[in-house]
């Protein structure tokens, strides 16, 4: 089997897994923006932008199996694009072109990162399940379930194997975010009112 390629290689989570997938014996093909580069991986490829007419034809070469990781997360604050058209034209439209050239490239797995929040802001008592009804209500969320949508039917029409992942919150060392002002807050020695939040999590 040819090497893995890992969009989003040099993402909080993309770096991790380069290395776990390197340790483990694969050949990882490590696609990102920037000149930073993954000393665990064996190849790098730089992609300038993720959209629909994103040329994906040297990162295929050879490749059995991808794990996209590259996603549009936040917006800029001060960015005058409407929101959700940025977020489908990366997470929906980008993942689609990959996805579509990767079945043409004799791609036979396809693991797709998406996100928890394609099942909704709220879970009730219980924790959602695989079997719970979609129900993304952010513009992120809204992207990333037509992307799944997408999947499935190109799955269906190529026969490409399609494996989705709807993560929660993943946190580390280093992590970006919310984490990271969560634990500088923590770390200013302020009390936090945490016992009068109603939020389980």
């Amino acid at each position: 089997m040819g090497p893995v390629l890992v969009t989003g290689a040099n993402g909080f989570v993309g770096r991790r897994m380069v290395r776990l997938l390197s340790d483990n014996g694969w050949q990882v093909r490590a696609c990102q923006r920037g000149a930073a580069l993954q000393p665990e991986s064996s190849e790098i490829q730089q992609i300038a932008d993720i959209g629909a007419q994103t040329d994906w034809s040297a990162a295929l070469v050879g490749v059995g199996s991808v794990l996209h990781l590259a996603a549009c997360t936040h917006q800029r604050p001060n960015s005058t694009l409407d929101t959700l058209a940025e977020y489908r034209r990366v997470n929906r439209d980008g993942t689609l072109r990959l996805a579509d050239r990767a079945a043409e490239a004799g791609v036979k797995r396809f693991v797709f990162v998406s996100s928890i929040g394609v099942n909704g802001n709220i879970c009730g008592s219980d924790s959602f399940r695989e079997s719970d009804p979609p129900n993304p209500q952010e513009a992120y969320a809204v992207s990333k379930h037509e992307a799944e949508q997408g999947l499935m039917a190109l799955s269906e029409r190529t026969g490409m194997e399609v494996v989705i992942v709807r993560p929660t919150l993943v946190y580390g060392p280093g992590a970006p975010g919310n984490v990271a002002r969560l634990t500088r807050l923590v770390g200013s020695g302020w009390p936090l009112p945490f016992a009068n939040i109603g939020a389980r999590r």
